[in-house]
């Protein structure tokens, strides 16, 4: 038999780069686009905008050819201090169904503006407490909110969200059924005799932000938009870990994100918000993006756009929603006298699902529990997480504790009170 070399003496690389391929890809990435030029003109941007814009439907997959019906059923209402929830269950595509909750103010003089509400990566989807919060304050400021859960999350964990990438063999993305799910739950809402049509704002945190920002990009109804803790520039995706929900396959042939954002210019208010603390969407990184499309927004009007920094981390809490109020009503309604900006009483009970637990067990039985509320076949309970989330959680106390020197809200708390005002972040 021949003699068999030591694996080592066939090695033909110096040394392991087990980054190549990430920085291979990076490097060609911005080579594009820095190639890519802004309009010097209104004109030159309005030929460029509907061929960005046909382009970034047809990377997200397209839409039907035809919408059905939505097929609404009311799954019941809560009545609470000065507003309802109501719960409905929506059919998008056929046999494709949204579970949503809107919130309607008990007082209303005509018809009011509406928001879309898109939650992150959160397990709890629209039950989380940001969204309830958010939605809360909405309504209680003369809005009516919408909250729905996206693919694979809190009621929907039956659709899956992780491990969906078999959609790109058949031309569909993630990032195409969340945008095409939100355009329906408008078409919805702006069909109701409580909301004005030509008032709509848009509003989510993380992965519910870059829904924010195609959504308000692609559908021209879309009259105010807050993204929060979550506007880049594409050059950083290929230095970090995104969810697929959050890549669009191609873009970067076209188009950089403040192209994406140039597409709401003349039409739409937008406002960055952003978490000085945050490192997953630096806010560096945010303030170039805002930089580049000013050169659209100049164009039209420069005050349409602008950028909200907050002293925290990754969230949407109060300090965010303030501004995110103050900018939804120069833009949809006007400011209102005495309007609450912070809620208690919010719910994390089964009181808001659209669905019976039945129903729900009945989809989702040969799932464990901890797989029904990550959508993924890994395990949430692992020692490794637990012990990442403790790590998360003490990092959060000690940053609310550096914080109270600051003037935050947090001063004069005890490290262990500030802990529990800050876990909600970390959920």
């Amino acid at each position: 038999m021949p003699k068999l070399d030591k694996p080592f003496d066939l090695n033909v690389l110096p040394q392991v780069h087990a980054k190549m391929l990430e920085d291979h890809f990076a490097y060609i990435g911005d080579e594009m686009l820095e190639s890519y030029e802004y309009p010097a003109s209104r004109e030159e941007w309005e030929a460029q905008r509907g061929g960005i814009r046909a382009k970034l439907i047809e990377s997200m997959g397209g839409f039907p050819e035809e919408a059905c019906d939505l097929a609404p059923v009311d799954c019941g209402t809560l009545q609470r201090d000065g507003f309802r929830i109501e719960k409905w269950r929506l059919e998008s595509r056929p046999g494709w169904y949204i579970a949503a909750n809107i919130y309607v103010p008990d007082e209303q003089d005509g018809p009011l503006p509406g928001v879309i509400c898109p939650h992150g990566h959160w397990a709890t989807g629209k039950r989380s407490v940001h969204v309830q919060r958010r939605c809360i304050n909405f309504a209680r400021r003369g809005y009516v909110a919408l909250s729905l859960d996206m693919v694979g999350y809190d009621e929907r964990a039956y659709q899956d969200h992780r491990d969906t990438w078999y959609l790109m063999t058949t031309g569909m993305t993630l990032a195409g059924l969340h945008l095409y799910d939100n355009m329906r739950a408008l078409d919805y809402l702006c069909g109701r005799e409580e909301v004005d049509a030509d008032r709509i704002g848009c509003t989510g945190a993380s992965g519910g932000g870059n829904q924010t920002t195609y959504f308000s990009a692609i559908d021209e109804r879309v009259k105010a938009s807050a993204p929060v803790c979550s506007v880049d520039i594409y050059a950083d995706y290929f230095r970090k870990a995104h969810c697929n929900c959050e890549t669009v396959p191609g873009v970067v042939a076209y188009a950089d994100q403040p192209h994406v954002l140039g597409l709401m210019a003349g039409r739409c208010g937008l406002l960055l918000v952003n978490a000085i603390l945050d490192g997953g969407f630096p806010i560096l990184r945010a303030r170039q993006a805002l930089d580049r499309a000013h050169r659209i927004f100049d164009l039209y009007n420069p005050e349409s756009v602008d950028i909200h920094a907050v002293y925290d981390g990754h969230a949407y809490t109060q300090k965010f929603r303030e501004g995110v109020y103050r900018w939804f009503d120069r833009w949809l309604k006007g400011p209102v006298a005495g309007a609450r900006s912070h809620t208690r009483g919010w719910r994390t009970c089964a009181a808001t699902r659209c669905w019976s637990r039945a129903a729900r067990d009945c989809r989702t039985r040969r799932r464990s529990r901890a797989q029904r509320c990550t959508g993924s076949k890994r395990s949430a309970c692992t020692p490794g997480r637990r012990r990442s989330r403790e790590h998360r959680r003490r990092n959060c106390a000690r940053q609310s504790w550096q914080m109270c020197s600051a003037g935050c809200p947090d001063r004069g708390r005890r490290p262990e009170d500030a802990r529990a005002y800050r876990r909600r972040c970390t959920r």
